[in-house]
């Protein structure tokens, strides 16, 4: 017999059996997406928006890493056709 949730009456639990995982690419559109946006936060939340910046730092550092493997695919791509 299962166990009640304690959290019976939470919506997140209520109708967690129809959560699917969301299937989106990373792309360097949607990380310069997401730079804007906590740029904006971390601008608008003044003294506290230093809270955010590893997110920050995380996402330039995934743009960055992303920005690199399109140009090695790139280069090699190139390298194929000649």
């Amino acid at each position: 017999m299962a166990r009640a949730s304690p959290f019976k009456n939470d919506a997140v639990t209520q109708g967690a059996q129809d959560i699917r995982p969301i299937q989106t690419s990373v792309t360097v559109d949607v990380l310069e997406k997401c730079l804007d946006r906590i740029a904006l936060l971390i601008t608008e939340s003044g003294d506290k928006g230093a809270v955010y910046l590893p997110i920050y730092d995380r996402l330039e550092a995934e743009l960055a890493a992303l920005k690199a493997k399109d140009d090695r695919m790139a280069r090699i791509r190139e390298r194929v056709r000649r």
